[in-house]
């Protein structure tokens, strides 16, 4: 890690739970860590650089650095909207940019990453503990991931539409923290999932949430008919994952989605 800097001028480019993202200058940015946690930035620095080296298209990681006692990594500088921000322009594109969604997608799973750690253990452990389902539930969740593969494939853990931004030289995937290694199905359930269940933030009209639920599902429908055509996986395998990754969303603790994943869960439950 690089020595300690006073923080960069001016006000975050981009924010979010974890991160302030701030221009750094010669055509890169710092994400900045909210926290003193030097082992998320050396896991996500890592993650980034494997990706970065393996082809999937995300931000050249540059180095890590310290400052005002918080660890950061400077990428290159990737300018654009966010897709989810883009979509909100162009609905009519949507077919379209759910396809180049996929692709983008591809270009995660064809990297492999055998010295991560599984992304198993820890949907097994969540679904264990999640006490808003009942213990037949929990029982039906963990007998189904017992049956599922495992796998070596690096899986970003966060694909949404939120997570890539339109630049010039295409679609581009960024933040990767919850990256793991595993079977691509897990990460296309959880973007799946997601697709399904999640609002617009803030306040909209009836008309617009009716609109943004029904071009949510044509991007939804879009992206699994584009990304199965070049998977050797088959649309008949997402259900099972999509009930595991339900049931890890809740952890999550999105306002407004716990009553839906349930109830997502328990109407998709198969009876064993």
């Amino acid at each position: 890690m690089n020595s300690e800097q006073g923080l960069p001028d001016g006000k975050p480019l981009a924010f979010g739970r974890q991160a302030e993202i701030y221009d750094w200058g010669e055509g890169r940015v710092l994400k900045l860590f909210l926290g003193n946690w030097p082992e998320a930035a050396r896991h996500e620095f890592a993650i980034s650089k494997l990706a970065y080296s393996q082809g999937a298209r995300t931000p050249k990681p540059l180095e890590i650095v310290e400052k005002d006692g918080k660890p950061g990594i400077v990428f290159e500088k990737v300018e654009g909207p966010s897709l989810l921000r883009l979509l909100g322009t162009r609905p009519w594109q949507v077919r379209q940019l759910a396809r180049e969604f996929a692709e983008l997608h591809h270009t995660v799973h064809r990297c492999k990453a055998p010295e991560l750690p599984s992304a198993r253990p820890e949907l097994e452990k969540v679904i264990q503990s999640r006490q808003q389902l009942s213990e037949t539930t929990r029982s039906v969740l963990l007998k189904i991931i017992s049956k599922l593969p495992d796998g070596d494939t690096l899986i970003h853990g966060d694909f949404h539409p939120d997570n890539v931004m339109v630049t010039s030289r295409g679609l581009v995937i960024i933040d990767w923290p919850n990256a793991a290694r595993g079977c691509p199905m897990a990460d296309v359930a959880r973007t799946t999932i997601m697709l399904r269940i999640g609002e617009p933030v803030g306040k909209i009209s009836i008309g617009l949430l009716i609109l943004a639920r029904f071009l949510r599902g044509i991007f939804r429908a879009a992206y699994v008919h584009e990304y199965f055509k070049q998977s050797p996986y088959s649309e008949r395998d997402l259900p099972a994952w999509e009930l595991i990754l339900a049931a890890h969303r809740i952890e999550d603790r999105i306002p407004g989605e716990e009553v839906k994943l349930i109830k997502f869960i328990e109407r998709n439950l198969p009876r064993i």
